[in-house]
């Protein structure tokens, strides 16, 4: 074929702007992955060098030998669009090496390039060392009405030594659209970005990522600074102290919009707590590698009893379980009362006999977690009428027992959907009547999961429309058993689930009893799913799918090696989502067979 008798080459312009555009469209590096199809043909050159579309992203890095060139080209070719810009670490660069002038270190000569179009700035990352960040905001500087998101990291082997003052001379209006988002990588302590009231009281969203000890004051400093914080997120590393404030306690920081708090990895918090007043916070997120000690324990149960408004929790631990003690708290403790908590999220048993089994949640709705004691799942579980989501998981198992319990019953009269991915080693009894979704994740892979099964089936009679089994060594016959009961099923998904085999296939093939009102076993089915299931040949799944499509394939899928390719090998089956799954709907079924 004559490349000019191309099909592509048929398309109007605006058809392949748009086939470039979605191709790139998730990639961060847009600009310099473009020009490899710039370099496909002379029309593929000249609509992308005339687009000002793609050269929106610019990325500058010590690997470009020429960052003042290239942040020129994209600079010019960018038009009148916002730009993206990331500068990471710039090196000596071609540049700066064949120049006469050294005097002018590269950072300052790139920051005076892109100045120029410092108005059209949407989104700025830029990682360098102190000084380095100095020189370029001492260029770059002015109204910013467009920009959105700053980040401002500094690198991880920068031996700092001395404090060095960052101002920032950004400037907004107030007709500036949207709040903003400013994130900062490096010590507060040691590195202090400054920013003028115009551009900080604008800035709604604030993450801080920080690296060394001693950084109480300047964490508080920077809040004061944005009082119109909504979001706000402040990240240690290794187990980060934050030391004690200078200022009196008095001289407390009201952020009076904040919604979202997520501390993670920060020790001493009764040090920052005490100073903020937070009225309209709705979620909280804490998250602490180690142990839970009792002083920690204590000022995460004074921060909740002081926002009984939230409506979202998270709390984890990462600590170890082997000598975690499964009794109750005693009576006598008080009560944390959250009642607008709809959800919570909670990992490792450390802190559960300080906090969770004191916590009273009327109106929790969504429940999810991981690796904590059963006592601790059955109280949050049973402490509540209008559960209607949960997620219970545990990778590991101990004599206490993790997750759920497997000697008692658990019910839950409201929950709809649940999702149990555990080490079974016993049958678990429980009494859902309402559940419609459910998902099992056996990671022991144990005899139990049929048996735990048949027992919700029997008990509870749930509405069940939608069912998934990962790794579960349920057998064909439990599954069947099981499935004859559930008329409602529209959605079955079966992952690596070494006892099923093409019998299942062909109890799905075969017409039922006529009480079944369309002659099959799961008479709704809409959606069928099947990975890595070793004993499924694909002439098996052909059968089923011709018989509950009443259609007859012509031929047969090619055979395979490969187990977990099975599946894959009709072609119209995908793996798709995180767990791998291979689904098929009913019309994709009609047509594929058809076709």
């Amino acid at each position: 074929m004559d490349q000019h008798d191309a099909p592509i080459h048929r398309f109007p312009d605006d058809v392949l702007i748009k086939l470039f555009e979605a191709y790139y469209a998730f990639t961060m590096f847009w600009g310099k992955r473009i020009l490899c199809l710039a370099r496909v043909c002379r029309l593929w050159r000249a609509l992308i060098h005339s687009s000002p579309l793609f050269w929106t992203r610019l990325h500058l890095s010590r690997m470009d030998r020429d960052p003042v060139s290239v942040a020129k080209l994209w600079a010019k070719r960018s038009g009148s669009c916002p730009i993206w810009i990331w500068i990471e670490e710039l090196g000596p660069g071609r540049d700066e090496e064949s120049s006469d002038d050294h005097s002018t270190p590269l950072i300052v000569r790139v920051a005076e390039t892109l100045q120029r179009s410092v108005s059209r700035w949407e989104d700025l990352w830029i990682a360098a060392t102190p000084p380095d960040l100095a020189l370029f905001f001492g260029v770059c500087k002015g109204p910013v009405p467009k920009l959105h998101r700053t980040q401002i990291s500094i690198p991880d082997e920068y031996d700092a030594q001395t404090r060095v003052v960052l101002p920032i001379a950004f400037e907004r209006d107030s007709s500036s659209a949207g709040g903003m988002v400013l994130r900062i990588a490096d010590s507060l302590n040691l590195h202090i970005p400054t920013f003028l009231p115009s551009f900080s009281f604008q800035v709604t969203t604030l993450g801080l990522k920080l690296r060394y000890h001693d950084t109480a004051d300047a964490i508080l400093n920077l809040l004061q600074s944005c009082p119109n914080l909504t979001h706000l997120d402040v990240h240690g590393w290794r187990s980060l102290g934050i030391g004690q404030p200078s200022r009196p306690r008095s001289r407390t920081i009201t952020l009076a919009h904040l919604v979202d708090l997520s501390i993670r990895e920060i020790t001493s918090m009764t040090d920052l707590f005490d100073f903020l007043i937070l009225p309209s916070l709705r979620s909280f997120e804490f998250l602490y590698q180690d142990d839970w000690e009792d002083p920690l324990s204590a000022t995460i149960v004074q921060f909740l009893q002081r926002h009984d408004e939230l409506t979202t929790l998270s709390l984890t631990s990462d600590c170890h379980f082997e000598d975690l003690d499964d009794t109750p708290d005693p009576p006598s403790l008080t009560k944390i009362t959250l009642p607008h908590v709809t959800a919570l999220s909670v990992q490792g048993g450390c802190f559960t006999q300080h906090i969770l089994q004191r916590l009273d949640l009327p109106c929790l709705e969504t429940l999810t977690t991981k690796n904590i004691p059963s006592s601790a799942v059955t109280y949050l579980m049973q402490s509540t009428a209008c559960l209607r989501t949960a997620s219970l998981s545990a990778t590991t198992v101990l004599k206490s027992g993790l997750g759920i319990p497997t000697n008692t019953p658990l019910s839950a009269l409201s929950l709809t959907s649940l999702e149990i991915s555990l080490m079974l080693k016993d049958p678990i009894h429980v009494y859902f009547p309402q559940l419609a979704t459910l998902l099992i994740r056996d990671y022991c892979r144990s005899d139990g999961v049929g048996t735990s099964l048949r027992h919700l089936i029997e008990h509870s009679s749930p509405p069940l429309v939608s069912l998934v089994l990962i790794w579960t060594k349920i057998t064909d016959n439990e599954l069947i058993w099981c499935l004859e009961r559930l008329p409602l099923i529209q959605k079955l998904e079966l992952v690596d689930c070494p006892n099923v085999s093409d019998s299942f296939l062909i109890a799905l093939s075969a017409p039922r009893p006529l009480d079944n009102h369309n002659g099959y076993l799961l008479p709704q089915l809409r959606l069928i799913g099947l990975t890595y299931m070793a004993h499924m040949a694909p002439r098996a799944v052909v059968d089923m799918l011709s018989a509950r499509c009443n259609t007859v394939f012509t031929e047969a899928p090619r055979e395979v090696t490969r187990r977990y390719d099975v599946i894959e090998s009709l072609g119209f089956l995908q793996r798709v989502g995180p767990n791998y799954q291979s689904v098929v709907e009913s019309r994709d079924i009609t047509s594929a067979i058809t076709d």
